[in-house]
């Protein structure tokens, strides 16, 4: 993965603001992201992980994973039968393709979350806090296919109080552990991404973050980007967005869209449903609050789910609980990343047996 950023690069807050040269540069770079292995055709449309064939197919692709890592831990097993489940989905079906996405995720989470508290919200208080600044959320069940929607709202990120690696962190957290852990529509069908650049400026712009976020896309996380929409673009990203697509696959061409100012059109693009998605994206969402939404219901959900783990764990990425860093929940969290480092720690990845 030529050119990309070390978790250290991603690490500090910006120190100066984003000039007009630096944003033209990078939009205009077609090496920033390679989208090349993302576009492969793979599976079949009609692949089914419940039937009969689905179901060897995840049990081969399993067995290959455990023999590249062989994670011998209940947290690294869960991990994998997660993250195989996930990606199987995504490549349908195809074995060869799940094989490496799995490996390159893995290896990914390795480097850059090797002690976010657990990626949970009870155990990771600066995450917890990030997601309740409004910068970045999660509308589930957003279209007829019922994909969730990453609403990222570019006004309430300052790149000089929010590093790239925190918000790398946060869109982890909410593709993996929300919207895929979630929902297997999600995994067959992926997700929706609106960036509404309304009352945003250069001042809250810092290109090392798509360049993140799109490399982790492109080649680690297994989730597809069905449609991308650009709402109320920064002036400059509007006139560049032609030259932008030049750059680009014809496949995510059709994918990215941008909007301009037009509010009705996010929902017709998407085809989404007025009812999940709030005012400001032309919807009715009732509950929809600006800042912090559905934050207190995954607290609650986590806390629910992995009982005193949650309230208890301390340490790690912003920490949390009592500070004696002797939270089960981090620590048994943390031997995962550890582990998986250790077994994919700068190694390739086992070739995939001629039988397959």
């Amino acid at each position: 993965m030529g050119g990309e950023q070390s978790a250290e690069e991603l690490a500090g807050t910006s120190k100066t603001l984003a000039s007009s040269g630096q944003i033209s540069a990078f939009a205009t770079n077609s090496k920033a992201v390679d989208w090349s292995d993302y576009d492969k055709e793979t599976g079949t449309d009609d692949f089914d992980l419940d039937s009969a064939g689905g179901q060897e197919a995840l049990r081969k692709l399993r067995e290959l994973v455990r023999e590249a890592w062989t994670p011998g831990n209940p947290e690294l097993e869960e991990l994998s039968a997660f993250v195989t489940e996930a990606t199987l989905r995504f490549r349908r079906g195809d074995v060869h393709s799940s094989y490496d996405r799995v490996l390159n995720y893995l290896s990914w989470r390795a480097k850059y979350l090797p002690s976010a508290g657990g990626h949970r919200l009870g155990t990771d208080e600066e995450l917890e806090e990030t997601l309740r600044s409004g910068v970045m959320t999660l509308l589930p069940d957003a279209d007829a296919d019922g994909r969730p929607i990453l609403y990222l709202r570019l006004k309430f990120l300052d790149p000089q109080k929010i590093a790239p690696l925190l918000m790398v962190r946060m869109f982890h957290y909410l593709i993996m552990e929300r919207a895929l852990r979630s929902s297997p529509a999600a995994q067959r069908h992926g997700i929706v991404m609106i960036s509404d650049m309304g009352s945003a400026s250069f001042t809250n712009l810092d290109t090392r973050i798509p360049k993140a976020i799109m490399g982790a896309l492109s080649k680690n996380f297994p989730v597809r980007l069905h449609c991308a929409i650009v709402y109320r673009p920064i002036w400059l990203l509007n006139l560049l967005f032609p030259i932008v697509r030049l750059f680009l696959s014809k496949k995510m061409q059709d994918r990215i869209h941008n909007v301009g100012y037009e509010t009705a059109a996010v929902a017709r693009v998407g085809n989404l449903k007025l009812a999940r998605i709030p005012e400001s994206l032309g919807g009715s969402l009732g509950d929809w609050k600006d800042t912090g939404y559905g934050v207190d219901a995954w607290v609650e959900e986590e806390r629910r789910k992995y009982g005193g783990k949650v309230a208890e764990s301390g340490g790690g990425g912003g920490g949390g609980g009592d500070g004696d860093g002797k939270g089960s929940g981090d620590v048994s969290q943390g031997v995962v990343a550890v582990a998986a480092a250790a077994a994919l720690g700068g190694e390739e990845a086992k070739p995939l047996p001629e039988a397959l």
